[in-house]
């Protein structure tokens, strides 16, 4: 082979080992690391919470509909209501 035929080969092996090692890291990343401390574990559960604490889209359009409804029934009773007649300043 000529050795430009070589390099191009061993360029072309390192890249893939390169790349194939960055893949597997985000394979790694999900998992829990071995030596975790009180501190990394207390942040993993503050994130945990964060995320059962999210709402949900069901949650949001329930949330959606009631506040829809408060609004009706509170412009419903405005228009029920009779309006109070203000009386005017006296003059001085």
């Amino acid at each position: 082979m000529k050795k430009r035929n070589i390099t191009t080969i061993a360029l072309f092996v390192m890249i893939a080992l390169l790349l194939s090692f960055g893949g597997s890291m985000a394979f790694a990343a999900d998992a829990v690391p071995a030596s975790m401390t009180p501190e990394l574990a207390s942040k993993l559960e503050n994130v945990r919470k964060q995320k059962a604490q999210r709402i949900t889209a069901a949650q949001r359009e329930a949330a959606a509909q009631e506040l829809k409804e408060r609004t009706l029934k509170l412009h419903q009773t405005q228009q029920i209501t009779p309006q109070p007649v203000q009386a005017a300043p006296e003059p001085k």
